[in-house]
């Protein structure tokens, strides 16, 4: 439960700020990603969890923004990342506040290497902890 709540709080967040969402593995998403700007959502991993009935459950959380860059110049890739990278932070500043989610933790942030696809995409990566309650 706690899972499908994180990956759906994930997604409205990532849609509310203009971002095509995608859920799948590593190996699929290239495949899958049509539209831009796009959130790619990895898949969730459970951590931790503390107690039986109750408690604590941490997921890993990995989420990655892509936005088309084919022919952009140099200023206009540092700015696209620069947005990028405050999206990100606003999204998890934002999940922080869900119902079900205690903590953001070890939140890091940074660009992307390489494409994902042949549009000459640019990239940023966003890792974070996330622990809710059940």
């Amino acid at each position: 439960m706690n899972r499908t709540h994180l990956a759906s709080a994930i997604r409205t967040l990532a849609s509310g700020l203009g971002y095509t969402v995608v859920e799948e593995s590593d190996d699929r998403a290239p495949q899958t990603i049509t539209a831009f700007p796009s959130a790619w959502l990895l898949p969730l991993r459970l951590k931790t969890i503390e107690g039986r009935h109750h408690g604590r459950q941490t997921y890993s959380v990995e989420l990655r923004v892509i936005y088309s860059a084919m022919k952009l110049s140099a200023d206009k890739r540092a700015e696209l990342h620069s947005r990028a990278e405050e999206n990100l932070l606003e999204l998890f500043i934002q999940l922080s506040g869900d119902d079900r989610v205690i903590a953001v933790q070890n939140l890091s942030i940074q660009p992307g290497t390489g494409g994902y696809t042949q549009h000459g995409e640019l990239s940023q990566i966003a890792k974070a902890d996330v622990i809710t309650y059940f």
